[in-house]
């Protein structure tokens, strides 16, 4: 049983190299859509597009102006000592629409 698997695993390489005409290698560093410029590691990093920074930029702009205008404008949402909520407790069942127990 042995034997045949050892046939197998001997023939691979040759079969894959028939059948596609280009024996493949376990490799990491080949381009996959990533911009043209290669991969960087350990070594800086290619600058991105113009354009992508400024459109990076303007959106996170937006992000910090809203929450900080959030947080400016509606403070009660965030900290927790502005309790202005009704306690749940004190309500009665006429408000919460439950009826009458008359039976």
């Amino acid at each position: 049983m042995f034997g045949s698997v050892r046939q197998l695993v001997r023939l691979s390489p040759a079969v894959t190299t028939v059948s596609t005409g280009v024996r493949s290698h376990l490799s990491t560093s080949a381009r996959r859509m990533g911009g043209g410029h290669g991969w960087s590691y350990r070594t800086t990093p290619y600058p991105c597009d113009p354009i992508n920074a400024k459109v990076g930029t303007a959106i996170m702009t937006f992000t910090w102006w809203w929450i900080f205008h959030g947080i400016f404008t509606e403070p009660a949402h965030i900290f927790p000592f502005w309790d202005n909520y009704p306690d749940p407790e004190q309500w009665t069942d006429k408000q919460l629409g439950i009826p009458a127990d008359d039976e």
